[in-house]
């Protein structure tokens, strides 16, 4: 097999993204779709077998969000319960997290594999087209999943304040403040418990108990936070990607016999016979240079308004 001449570097996604998943849960889960890395997207049948996976994934993962939502919900409602109904539901949280972590770490990958990087691909504008899908359903599903662990961050944090003061009165809002910034996944959670211990003034099983429960939701924070972060990580690199690939590539149009390859703001780049080749550096490097025109055109107009402002501000002064 020749090799690959790429013309540029594909974005590289981290692949931290830990599981607790065994190797026979993680094949499991993701049911003959994860074992097409091998496959050299050069060739356009391997890059639709790609993309629709990709999409699987991506809908695949819905259905965990949706799960950890629903998970997430019953912890909070049952947080201060007497049965296991919270524990159980973090569970489910764990086993739903893992799932969607692996999914989320194969779409970074194989999006990364089938970014299109050579404009003279005969299939470039197939390729655009279920690209530009991919991305905006993936961007749709890391949004998703973003405002439902801020919600979820949001009334947990309300929960831990309470069941604070339900045992420490006296905690300022300081004190809170502190203690719920101290999720960080570096963040031990000593203040929590001295702050706790400060309002217990008699050892009864009740005020223990309570000290458990906070000590599981401030864990539940410190998971909301980790996840929040690696989210928006995930969500800067295919806003990257997305800007990148913007600027990147035209768009090209048929109508009978022409091709119109037109710019993001609908600008006409070339209008030419089907089969001609397309120079498409040549038209990026034309569109870079117009672009660098136009702005140095503005900024000498700006420069002779400016200095046509100051005159006449001269003249009538010394009037």
């Amino acid at each position: 097999m020749p090799e690959v001449d790429i013309e540029k570097q594909p974005l590289n996604p981290r692949l931290d993204i830990t599981t607790n998943l065994s190797e026979k849960e993680y094949k499991a889960s993701l049911p003959s779709r994860t074992a097409s890395e091998v496959l050299d997207a050069r060739y356009y049948s391997n890059y639709v077998t790609l993309s629709d996976n990709i999409m699987f994934n991506i809908e695949e993962s819905h259905q965990h969000v949706n799960k950890i939502k629903e998970a997430q919900k019953e912890v909070y409602e049952h947080a201060i319960d007497m049965d296991n109904t919270a524990q159980n539901n973090r569970h489910v949280l764990e086993k739903q997290t893992a799932l969607v972590n692996d999914r989320l770490n194969y779409i970074r990958q194989t999006i990364a594999t089938i970014e299109p990087s050579k404009p003279m691909l005969s299939d470039l504008d197939l390729r655009n087209q279920r690209f530009k899908i991919i991305l905006r359903s993936y961007k749709d599903l890391l949004e998703k999943y973003i405002n439902i662990t801020l919600e979820s961050q949001r009334f947990t944090s309300v929960l831990f304040e309470n069941q604070i003061k339900s045992v420490n009165p006296h905690a300022t809002a300081f004190d809170l403040e502190r203690a719920i910034s101290s999720t960080g996944d570096d963040c031990p959670s000593v203040f929590v418990q001295i702050l706790m211990q400060r309002g217990v003034r008699k050892n009864d099983k009740d005020s223990q108990r309570i000290m458990h429960i906070v000590q599981d939701i401030h864990q539940d924070l410190r998971l909301l936070a980790i996840t929040f972060a690696q989210l928006s990580e995930m969500r800067n690199e295919v806003n990257i990607m997305i800007e990148r690939y913007r600027r990147r590539w035209p768009v090209i149009l048929k109508e009978g016999d022409s091709v119109y390859v037109i710019d993001d703001n609908l600008n006409l780049l070339e209008k030419t016979l089907v089969g001609t080749h397309i120079d498409f550096e040549a038209l990026l490097r034309k569109r870079e240079q117009r672009n660098k025109l136009v702005v140095s055109i503005i900024t000498v107009l700006t420069i002779i308004v400016v200095i046509g402002i100051v005159i006449s501000s001269t003249l009538f002064s010394d009037v």
